[in-house]
């Protein structure tokens, strides 16, 4: 079983989070870690908004590894699981 390799949104606050995805996944990374402030994740997502992000994710390949700043008491990485698994 191989590593995973994965590259931080944080290093495209010039863009927004689907353009820092987009390019993420273009120089071939496997996964993300998540910014969780602006101008990528200023909220907690929930619901639609979870799934719909969830499934964006995995169409572009990639997998989250992790949230930087997450928030008080919210498991996002088990959340993100969650939504996929339900769709």
């Amino acid at each position: 079983m191989g590593h995973k390799i994965s590259y931080a949104t944080a290093g495209f606050k010039d863009r927004d989070i689907e353009a820092a995805l987009d390019a993420i996944a273009a120089a071939g990374f496997d996964s993300v870690e998540l910014l969780s402030k602006e101008p990528h994740i200023p909220t907690p997502l929930t619901g639609e908004a979870l799934t719909g992000f969830t499934r964006r994710l995995y169409e572009r390949g990639l997998s989250a590894r992790r949230f930087m700043r997450p928030w008080e008491g919210v498991c996002w990485a088990r959340r993100m699981r969650r939504g996929v698994a339900r769709r």
